[in-house]
């Protein structure tokens, strides 16, 4: 049974912290990842980005590496499902981050990559990045990331998710939340790589497949299982009538 010395000692440790319980929560109303039609990223905003164009699609993270919240979850997140997908970096993606917190440096993000590289069990095709506030902010508003810094929480609100851009740097998907799924990913790079990533199954796949632009992720639909299922039906039963034609013509 606690003494009540002891018991005075827990509450006086405990009340200081009330206030900040009792505290209401952040506004987070303008929080969003909302990419408009046609968006891409600006050419030339932040150093290094441009490097990660041009090739396979890319994973984009908008985050900070010294997040105290889900920014260390999320990026790791994503190269464990780029591990799953059985995809190859640097083949068929390319993975990118970019800090949106102007303070951090070369230093923090070699660290962050450094984590990535342990997840993903490569460090092909990585570009851990960070800039000035101006030029974080133009590729942000470009892509419709909402952010902001809140002075009482002392940290950024942002959304949790990545961008899968295409190879000339169009916003191709937006996957939101912080785990990720590896089939989510690598339908999403099949889209972005325009026939040029996965295989015949991964495109038949996404005719299986709904994407979802308010929760950000891609559902099964049983219709377009259905519609895949009678065209591979009415082709199968085609062949099998024309083979029966020609055969019946050699017999003639």
């Amino acid at each position: 049974m606690m003494r009540l010395p002891a018991l005075l000692a827990l509450l006086l440790a405990v009340l200081p912290a009330l206030p900040a319980l009792a505290a209401p929560a952040p506004d987070l109303s303008d929080i969003m990842a909302s990419p408009p039609p046609g968006a891409r990223i600006p050419a030339g905003a932040v150093t290094g980005l441009d490097d990660a164009l041009g090739g396979p699609p890319v994973v984009l993270a908008l985050a900070y590496y010294t997040c105290p919240n889900l920014c260390g979850v999320t990026l790791g997140g994503i190269a464990s499902a780029l591990k799953e997908t059985g995809l190859r970096a640097g083949a068929d993606f390319r993975l990118a981050a970019l800090s949106i917190n102007p303070a951090e440096g070369p230093v923090e993000a070699a660290a962050a990559r450094e984590r990535a590289v342990e997840r993903l069990g490569s460090g092909e095709s990585l570009w851990f990045l960070t800039g000035g506030e101006p030029a974080v902010r133009r590729v942000a508003d470009a892509v419709g990331f909402r952010y902001r810094w809140d002075k009482d929480l002392k940290q950024f609100l942002h959304p949790v998710g990545v961008f899968v851009l295409a190879p000339d740097g169009r916003v191709s998907r937006w996957i939101s939340g912080a785990g990720f799924d590896g089939t989510d990913l690598r339908l999403a790079l099949t889209e972005a790589g325009e026939g040029k990533v996965g295989g015949l199954t991964d495109r038949l796949r996404l005719l299986c497949y709904h994407y979802d632009p308010v929760r950000g992720t891609y559902d099964a639909i049983v219709l377009n299982s259905l519609r895949v299922a009678g065209t591979l039906t009415a082709l199968i039963v085609g062949g099998g009538i024309a083979w029966a034609v020609l055969r019946e013509r050699r017999r003639s």
